[in-house]
């Protein structure tokens, strides 16, 4: 099996969404409170399905409200820059962010990037930063990335995922060396699932103490090639 490359998962998700910026908001703009966005109905998940902690592909996204959100600090980067609120840093409860903080309040839809964010100490125990990356087309989720803990924990990590999703269609160990020289040996394996869906696991990327989950649909994969090469259109050629 080819070597896996799944840290591109992450950043074609930034890419995808807007670029950083900030920008100064008129002291009423900054003061409009606006309610965050109620959850919607949690899928419901079956054996055929592909889902990681009640985000489930071909399904709507659902079961997790709106992060709260604060006003406009000047002093963060944002991705929207005419954003009038901003999430609060640390949410009490599982829950969403759009990438484009324009949105704050909206609910969920379209074709965008949600990020869904838990209390610190409180994630699932395969996610080590709290966050979980999703992708939504026309409003329904067909990607979803998260970081694992690394070399560390990837056999625990790798068992939870053949618990639940059975055998992989494909594995292999790679040899990754740290600075110092040590050798490790990483978990490197990939599910195909109904519908088209491939589920890839990376014991370790490009740090020993990092890996990856992540599931994406055959859309999300031809969506994720559209954004790169028009981004990659405006590089300079060789």
């Amino acid at each position: 099996m080819a070597r896996l490359r799944l840290s591109v998962s992450v950043a074609a998700m930034l890419v995808a969404s807007s670029m950083y910026g900030c920008a100064p908001m008129s002291q009423q703009a900054r003061t409009v409170a606006i309610p965050a966005a109620p959850a919607a109905p949690a899928p419901v998940e079956t054996l055929s399905d592909t889902g990681l902690f009640g985000i489930v592909l071909f399904k709507p996204f659902g079961g997790f409200p709106e992060c709260p959100n604060e006003p406009f600090d000047y002093y963060k980067f944002h991705f929207n820059k005419k954003a009038s609120r901003q999430y609060q840093d640390f949410p009490k409860y599982a829950c969403f962010r759009h990438s484009d903080e324009g949105r704050i309040g909206q609910a969920p839809g379209g074709t965008e990037i949600v990020w869904v964010k838990w209390p610190l100490g409180q994630q699932p125990q395969l996610v080590k930063d709290s966050t979980a990356g999703v992708s939504l087309i026309d409003g329904i989720v067909h990607g979803v990335n998260l970081t694992t803990y690394g070399s560390d924990m990837q056999e625990r990590d790798f068992e939870m995922l053949v618990k639940k999703f059975g055998k992989p269609s494909a594995r292999q160990l790679v040899s990754k060396q740290n600075r110092m020289g040590a050798k490790y040996d990483i978990i490197q394996a990939s599910w195909s699932r109904p519908g088209g869906v491939t589920l890839v696991f990376e014991g370790a990327e490009s740090s020993l103490d990092s890996g990856s989950v992540t599931a994406r649909s055959n859309q999300e994969s031809e969506r994720l090639k559209a954004v790169f090469d028009k981004f990659n259109e405006k590089r300079p050629k060789l």
